[in-house]
Parts: C-alpha cells; structure tokens; sequence
C-alpha cells in the first residue's frame, strides 16, 4: 500500500527496500547538475576570460588580504579589491573620505563596480582600498598607511609603481605620509596621485573659532540655528579640527582665531616641511577641484520661491538635489570669512562648500584672482605646479567624490579643458586612466611641463 509521509509529501515509499531505491533516483537530477556544472564552470570561466581579454602574464599574489566585509574588517590596513590575483597590472590604491568604513554602499565601492564593467580599465589595473578609522588621529593613519603600503610594495615584482586615488581626507593621509623625509623611497614607487577634492591647505570650516566669527546673519534666531548645526556637525570630529584646518600659508587668519582654536583643540598638524618632496608629489598629482558659483542678489519674492524649491535638498538630502544643500548653505559663509586687513577681502569666495579652491589646487588663496570666476582662467597647472588638473563648475564637495543619482547620471565637462568632452565624475577619473596607460613617449599623457608622470614600463 502507497505510504505517504506528512513532512516528506515527494518521498512515498512501498516498503523499507523500496525506499533507497526512490531515494537514489531523487538524487539523480542533483547529481546530474552538479556534473554539468562542475563541467560547465572551465567553459564559463573561459568564456568570460575570453569576453574580457585578461591577460594575467604572472599570477601576482600580494601580501594584501582580500576584503570581505568593509563594516567587520579590521581598520587601517590596505585590502585587495579584486579575488583573482594582480597579475601583471597596475596596482590603484583607493584612499577614500572618512566615515566611508561604515557606509552600506560607500563611493569606493561603487568606483570597483564601474571599473569592473570596463574592459580596459580591468586590464590594466588592480585595485586595493586603504580601510581606515575616520575617528583616529592623523599620526596614527599616517603611521599605518606607510607600513601598510611599503608591505604592500614588497610583495610586487620588478619595482612596480602604485596609483594613489585619493578623496577630501584620504588624500590627507597620503600627502602627510610622501612628505615624509623618512618616506622618500614609497614617493618613488608611487607613480601618480589622483586628488579628488582634497584640502592640501586645510579649511577655514575645520576651524570653528574661526568659521562661526563668519556667521552673521541679520535674524539672531537665524544665527543661533546656524551656531547649533555647526556645533552639532563638529560634535565628534576633533581629529579633523588638528589635521585639516586653515593652514594659514597666505596669512590671512586673524591671529585672535589661531588662539581659540589653539586652545580648544590644540596645535595645528601640518604636513612635514619637505620641499624637495613637495615639488615631486605636485609634478605626479592629477588634481580634481570642483567650486559653486557665487550667488547672485535676488529679490526677496524670488528668494522665498527659491527656499520652497530647495526644501527637498535640506530633507532628503544627497539624492534629491545635484547641490547638497548644506553645501550650498555653508559656502556662502565660507566666502564671507573675516580676514587679516592685509588680505584681499574675500579670499575664499570661491569653494565647493567644504574646501576654497586654493586648498585643492596646492594655493594660497591670495593666489586666485577675482575679477573673473576660475572656469574663465586658465593654466592652473602652471600656477600650482601640478602636473594636471581637472575643474568642474556647479558640483560641491559631497558630488565630486561620490557616484550617485543626479551627479553620478549628469556628464560634467572640464572647465579647464572644455574640449575634451563630457564625462561622468568616475568616468572622468577612467579616461585620465586609459590615457595615461596608452601613453608613450611620443605622445606623453598628459603633455603638460611640470608633469613628471611616466608612461608605465610594461
């Protein structure tokens, strides 16, 4: 008689011999699947290679550890990107902005998922991530940067050369950490340095003595909101108060603000003095700025209507809006900073909410005029002594260094250099890549006098 069980409903048996017998034919299709994709898995694999043209000429196996959980991981050690071995490519060693370690889908990312879907990036490039702890002081991640990445140029063959790509405070660490007289061999092995909105000056808005003396809003209810978000932002972020405020090279900081934030913070830590050193990370830095432009006086019918239509912005902020807008809010205070009688007044005016222009382009402010804005300005390289730089009109600092809806959609040109094209943020970040892996003596990438970028030895 046919026997049922009620929790096994497919599994009917006749007798107790039976039962092995339609347990092994049940296992036949499991088995037949698993044969087929054991085969298959060569087949597929080598399709793929095929698809992509990865031509890994050494299987490289670096002493870096594949990450696996960015958010459980251990902090302030480089991880690789990519679980199949370097090979023969060139090792890109993201830095990225801070609190990134415990983003669910951070920028960095993001940036991998692109450069996997692009051949040619995948070719030739590697790609690790230096995973930091944005809370720690800067000694300590420059400290552990240094060991990290010199372990990680030991493992690689024949002195290969390493790809910096650096966003707002990893950029920091980098510049603290080649600067160093007791470093000069990694900024020899360091190829290039991508500089995406980093403050290389510092930021008056890392210095709150000095940013709220700029706060002066006619409606004292006003003031005294602006007061309490400031100090609710800066609440947790001493560290970056010591390591990325306003260094001051243009002497244009009132000396009474020095002393408060002196004070209540203690003393600034400035990169190391080291001008030899300066001079050859500038002639390898490809620096991404970005600045809004200045707001024009508008009636106040118009501004009213202007607040309502940018209430999404302060809600739903960073998706709804290709202006963040805290950003917006916080540039115009940036602009309007008290300053030594000496200096031109308004030296910040120009600045992508976070950080002035100057600051990512290596400049004291007194440096940039301002009779015009800067995307009418050219040869920015010239004046820095860069080797290049990208300027993007209209994105803050929050656009630059992520890839999302609207930013990450929207193709932005480059002011500085309108007739190469429009790209995405990344996508400019990929062609400055392919470019520079294709260069060749004959045709140097990028052609610019004070660039010292080499093509690669390949």
């Amino acid at each position: 008689m046919l026997q049922c069980r009620p929790m096994e409903p497919l599994l009917c048996h006749f007798t107790r011999g039976d039962r092995g017998l339609l347990r092994s034919l049940a296992c036949l299709p499991v088995v037949a699947g698993l044969l087929l994709g054991c085969v298959g898995t060569p087949v597929a694999r080598a399709q793929t290679s095929a698809a992509v043209a990865l031509q890994y000429k050494q299987p490289t196996a670096t002493t870096s550890p594949v990450l696996r959980n960015h958010r459980h991981d251990s902090r302030n050690q480089i991880y690789a990107l990519d679980k199949h071995g370097l090979g023969d490519r060139i090792p890109v060693i993201i830095l990225p902005g801070r609190v990134q370690e415990n983003q669910r889908n951070p920028w960095w990312k993001k940036l991998h998922q692109q450069a996997r879907k692009n051949t040619e990036i995948q070719q030739r490039y590697g790609w690790y991530l230096f995973l930091y702890d944005s809370w720690a002081e800067l000694p300590d991640l420059k400290r552990d940067f240094q060991v990290a990445l010199q372990r990680l140029l030991d493992s690689l063959p024949d002195n290969r050369p390493v790809v910096l790509v650096s966003y707002s405070l990893g950029g920091v660490i980098a510049q603290h950490t080649l600067l160093d007289p007791a470093n000069e061999g990694l900024l020899e092995r360091v190829h290039s340095v991508f500089g995406l909105a980093v403050p290389y000056a510092g930021s008056p808005i890392f210095d709150p003595s000095w940013y709220q003396s700029g706060v002066k809003h006619p409606s004292p209810v006003r003031r005294l909101w602006d007061w309490g978000l400031y100090r609710f932002y800066m609440a947790d972020k001493s560290n970056l108060v010591r390591a990325m405020r306003w260094q001051n090279v243009d002497a244009s900081q009132p000396e009474q603000w020095q002393h408060l934030t002196t004070k209540a913070y203690g003393p600034l830590l400035p990169p190391p003095d080291n001008p030899k050193a300066l001079a050859l990370l500038k002639s390898k830095t490809v620096v991404y700025a970005s600045y809004l432009p200045v707001a024009s006086p508008v009636k106040p019918h118009k501004r009213l209507v202007g607040l309502v239509l940018k209430l999404p912005s302060w809600v739903l902020p960073l998706y709804l809006t290709n202006v963040h807008g805290a950003m917006e809010h916080a540039s115009p205070q940036l602009a309007r900073l008290s300053v030594t009688p000496q200096t031109a007044p308004h030296p910040f005016r120009y600045n992508d909410g976070v950080i002035p222009l100057s600051s990512a382009l290596f400049l004291p402010s007194r440096s940039l005029p301002y009779t015009e804005p800067p995307d009418a300005l050219a040869h920015f390289a010239h004046r820095a002594n860069l080797c290049y730089v990208r300027l993007f009109k209209g994105l803050d600092h929050v656009d630059l260094g992520h890839y999302r809806w609207p930013t990450g959609s929207l193709k932005q040109p480059d002011a500085q250099h309108p007739q190469a094209g429009r790209y995405k943020p990344i996508q400019w970040l990929f062609e400055d890549l392919k470019q520079m892996a294709q260069a060749t003596q004959a045709h140097p990438w990028p052609n610019e006098p004070n660039c010292q970028i080499t093509r690669f030895a390949r």
